[in-house]
C-alpha cells in the first residue's frame, strides 16, 4: 500500500522541474525565501483541487450532541471550509422514496444528517435541510418551543452569536429544538487547514499529480517565463489533470455519470 505524499515531496517534484534546489532531506522547516513563496503557491492550489470534489480522503462522520433545550451545537473537528456530503435519491428521500443514482432519475440531493439517538429503534432518521435564516425564523416565532426530536436542520459557522468567534468551525442548529439530548450524525468534507512551513512531512490526501502541475503553472508565470498565449499550456495541462483526477474520484465513488460510455 502506497503511503501518502508528504508535503517536502510535493515540493520537491515541482523544484526538480523548475530547476531548482530542493528541500534537503531531513529538514524539519522551510527557509528558503523562493521555497516559501511556492509554499504559498501550494496551499492556493491545494484548496483549489480539495474544493474541486468531495474527496473520499477528506470525508469525515461526525457526532455532534444536542442538549435539552438547545437548538444548536458545535461540530468540533471541522473548519470554515467543511461542507455536507449530499445523495442523489428519487422520491426526496421520503420513507417511500428509494436510492438511485443520477442516472436514472433522482430529484434531490439529500444531506447525510441523521438522528441516531436510538440507533437500534425509533429515532434513526434523517433531518430535512432549510436555510439557516428559516430555521432561526422558526426558532423566533415559536419560541424556541420543544418538542421530543427536531426535524430539520441547517449549518452556520462559529461567530460571537454562538460565543465561539474566531475558531472557524461549523455549527449544526436543528428545530424544533429537541426537551432530551439528542444525537446527530453528519457526514462532512473538510479540507486540510494552511500548510506551515515546519509542515514539511505533513501528509497531503488528495491526488498530488495535478497540485505539482499547478504549482509548476503558477511559479511560470510568476518568473515571467511563460507570459502571452503560450502560457496557456501549463494552466491547461493542471486543468486537465484535475479534471481527470475529479473524473475517476467520482466514478469510483458510484456516481455512474462518470462511466458512461458515449
Amino acid at each position: 500500500m502506497a503511503n501518502p505524499q508528504t508535503l517536502q515531496q510535493v515540493l520537491n517534484r515541482a523544484l526538480t522541474s523548475l530547476r531548482e534546489s530542493p528541500i534537503p532531506a531531513g529538514a524539519t522547516s522551510i527557509t528558503d525565501p523562493y521555497q516559501l513563496t511556492l509554499l504559498e503557491f501550494f496551499n492556493q492550489v491545494r484548496e483549489e483541487v480539495e474544493d474541486a470534489a468531495n474527496w473520499r480522503a477528506l470525508q469525515q462522520t461526525y457526532t455532534v450532541t444536542i442538549p435539552a433545550g438547545a437548538s444548536s451545537a458545535a461540530i468540533t473537528g471541522t473548519n470554515e471550509r467543511s461542507r455536507l456530503v449530499r445523495q442523489a435519491v428519487m422520491g426526496g428521500g421520503r420513507p417511500q422514496g428509494s436510492f438511485w443514482t443520477p442516472l436514472i432519475g433522482a430529484d434531490q440531493l439529500m444531506p447525510l444528517v441523521f438522528d441516531t439517538t436510538q440507533p437500534t429503534g425509533p429515532g434513526q432518521f434523517q433531518l430535512q435541510e432549510m436555510p439557516l435564516g428559516a430555521l432561526q425564523y422558526m426558532l423566533a416565532t415559536t419560541n424556541n418551543q420543544t418538542t421530543a426530536y427536531p426535524s430539520a436542520f441547517a449549518l452556520s459557522t462559529s461567530n460571537s452569536a454562538d460565543s465561539d468567534a474566531g475558531n472557524a468551525e461549523q455549527w449544526l442548529y436543528v428545530f424544533p429544538p429537541p426537551n432530551n439530548q439528542r444525537t446527530i450524525q453528519l457526514t462532512m468534507v473538510t479540507p486540510e487547514n494552511t500548510y506551515e512551513p515546519t509542515d514539511v512531512g505533513r501528509n497531503i490526501y488528495v491526488p498530488t499529480l495535478p497540485i505539482v502541475h499547478g504549482l509548476q503553472w503558477m511559479a511560470r508565470e510568476e518568473r515571467g517565463e511563460e507570459l502571452g498565449a503560450n502560457s496557456m499550456y501549463s494552466e491547461q495541462r493542471y486543468r486537465s489533470l484535475l479534471d481527470s483526477a475529479v473524473a475517476r474520484e467520482n466514478a469510483e465513488a458510484g456516481d455512474t455519470n462518470d462511466m458512461i460510455l458515449v
